[in-house]
């Protein structure tokens, strides 16, 4: 029974390790969005941005309901 033990904690060190390598993540990060960019460029410019405005930021949040009453 140690060696079943032994052999699956062995097997999920393995994925574990495997699932936060870059080669795992790579696939992933290659998606291109709806607007043309992929996770490279969008962080890239998200670090550009936050760097001209003093690395602080603010959300603006558009609410409206399909009646058209809404709020900012």
């Amino acid at each position: 029974m140690k060696k079943f033990y032994t052999i699956f904690l062995l097997a999920m060190t393995f994925l574990l390790l495997y699932s936060c390598s870059a080669e795992a993540m790579q696939s992933k990060l290659n998606v291109e969005g709806e607007h043309g960019f992929d996770f490279r460029e969008s962080r890239t410019a998200w670090k550009n941005l936050k760097k001209e405005n003093g690395n602080s930021y603010a959300y603006t949040i558009l609410e409206q309901s399909f009646t058209g009453e809404g709020s900012e």
